[in-house]
């Protein structure tokens, strides 16, 4: 819920997960709480993908099999305005940067265990934005009780 407010999802938005496990599955319900018009959701595990579709994500995304720039790209050209990271990889961060629009947003959940480099300027010149989400706040506690 905390990652969903703290990247201002809205209705309407085109929102990519990657990553489904359980932060990113919860990640799930409450984009869609949010009115996010698209959900896109990507893993290695076929489990957890069955959960996300179960969780009515609107398409389901292999990594391993597929390539989610493409898919991304043929429903969404411009790419997706919203991505949640939770899969804490710089093969994903780098997927992330792929995927967001111009302009667009991406929110780090996942908790890197090494430093990841990216080119600042790609960034700069794509004007987009990076947020990060850390615990909640009592308002998304709250939130997620009435969801529940």
């Amino acid at each position: 819920m905390h990652a969903i407010r703290t990247a201002n999802i809205k209705l309407g938005d085109t929102v990519a997960i990657l990553g489904v496990g359980t932060i990113g599955l919860m990640s799930l319900i409450a984009a869609k709480n949010a009115g996010a018009s698209r959900i896109y959701v990507s893993d290695l595990s076929d489990y957890n993908l069955s959960k996300a579709k179960e969780l009515d994500a609107d398409v389901i995304i292999n990594t391993e099999n597929d390539n989610i720039f493409e898919i991304v790209k043929k429903e969404d050209s411009n790419g997706v305005d919203k991505v949640i990271l939770t899969a804490a990889f710089p093969i994903v961060w780098e997927e992330a940067l792929k995927i967001s629009k111009k302009g667009g947003g991406i929110c780090i959940v996942g908790m890197f265990d090494k430093p990841v480099t990216t080119d600042l300027l790609q960034l700069l010149m794509s004007e987009k934005s990076v947020y990060t989400s850390w615990l909640y706040r009592r308002e998304d506690f709250e939130t997620s009780i009435k969801i529940a």
